[in-house]
């Protein structure tokens, strides 16, 4: 098993969602439904920041005997 670094959740997803989130919130600036939609994104994000620490994702490698 192995866990992923913070460093790859902030560097290689969040920092990339992050922009795409403010170029998308200036192209839908007048469709609400897609503005909730990425700010329950950017919600995300800021979740991730304040409780990294307390959380992360662990992956399992399995095989069959």
């Amino acid at each position: 098993y192995f866990t992923l670094p913070d460093c790859s959740w902030l560097q290689e997803y969040y920092l990339p969602l992050e922009e795409r989130v403010g170029l998308l919130r200036e192209l839908y600036a007048r469709d609400a439904e897609r503005i909730e939609m990425l700010e329950s994104f950017q919600a995300e994000i800021e979740i991730y920041r304040k409780y990294h620490d307390y959380y992360g994702y662990v992956f399992y490698v399995m095989s069959r005997p």
